[in-house]
């Protein structure tokens, strides 16, 4: 394989498929290092029982300006243009509505803190209460928004994300499909990548 590329672009997750995109249609050729078996970064949809499951990432942040939404359209994929049901529990299973209210109350409090007095380190994980009862759900939100637990987000970026964000998410399916035909056909490759051989 030519390792010879204008542009070499590490990760074939969604910017590094659309670092790839912008590249191709500026005529520059491109080589995407992948570390993973798959393309897609977040974005892994599996094949349940003939249904798509997205273990990932599974909407659009701020979709009124998000370009996939307009990529994925443009492939063939539904968009789900009804509000999600985030905001709401099924059945209240495992989660009254007072725990709910209590987890609601942790998170905003969590976020009282970062705000009135951000912690030195700039760690979101510092401004958890001492052994909080909600910290768990706190965390596990985290990952959910962020795809990181907050000990890997710094109150700085987290403060980044939510100003960034329309509050328009959208629901979708198969992102990882997506990701497969978004990429351009000419000019890049996909190459794999060993992360104990990068220097």
């Amino acid at each position: 394989m030519s390792t010879d590329a204008d542009v070499v672009i590490v990760g074939a997750g969604a910017a590094g498929i659309a670092a790839a995109r912008r590249l191709a249609a500026s005529g520059l050729s491109a080589m995407v290092l992948e570390a993973t078996a798959r393309v897609g970064g977040r974005a892994w949809t599996c094949d349940v029982a003939g249904l798509h499951l997205d273990l990932g990432c599974g909407w659009l942040h701020s979709a009124d300006r998000n370009p996939w939404t307009r990529i994925a359209e443009a492939a063939g994929f539904t968009i789900d243009r009804r509000t999600p049901a985030w905001g709401r529990q099924y059945l209240d299973l495992g989660f009254s509505q007072a725990e709910q209210a209590a987890a609601t109350q942790a998170f905003t409090n969590w976020r009282r803190r970062m705000v009135e007095t951000p912690p030195a380190s700039d760690c979101a994980a510092d401004a958890l209460e001492p052994d909080g009862e909600w910290n768990h759900y706190l965390q596990a939100m985290s990952g959910f928004l962020m795809g990181a637990g907050l000990e890997r987000i710094s109150v700085a970026d987290y403060f980044a994300y939510d100003s960034a964000s329309t509050g328009y998410n959208l629901a979708g399916a198969s992102w990882l499909r997506l990701a497969y035909r978004s990429q351009p056909a000419s000019p890049h490759r996909l190459a794999p990548l060993d992360p104990g051989r990068v220097d």
